[in-house]
């Protein structure tokens, strides 16, 4: 475990309830923070009858994590994922409001009751 490390927190558009492009539905958000003290954002959403969870992470000590290694270390940090689920996860790049790197990870959690 890294101690004394300043993570970033990844900075999002806050409020939005749709996003321009689809309809996707934001659901609900909030920061929590990793076992080892890394700050995470995680987005519930909902778009054509699915619900998705992101999370945003700082990339730093992860720059070079391949999709294997990336969910392992969420899942030893506390995030629980089903193995049905991890198999289909998104994981991506992204610059944050502040142009900061940061990793996007999503999951499909399930169809809409909808």
């Amino acid at each position: 475990m890294m101690s004394e490390v300043n993570y970033i927190l990844p900075k999002l558009k806050e409020d939005e309830k749709q996003y321009e492009w689809n309809d996707s539905v934001l659901l609900g958000g909030e920061m929590t923070q990793l076992k080892d003290g890394r700050p995470i954002k995680v987005q519930v959403w909902a778009e054509s009858g699915y619900t998705f969870v992101t999370y945003y992470l700082s990339v730093l000590y992860l720059e070079k994590y391949s999709k294997p290694a990336l969910i392992t270390y969420v899942k030893n940090q506390g995030i629980e994922v089903d193995e049905n689920i991890e198999r289909n996860a998104s994981i991506h790049l992204y610059k944050d409001i502040n142009n900061e790197d940061c990793w996007k990870i999503t999951f499909n959690v399930g169809e809409s009751n909808n």
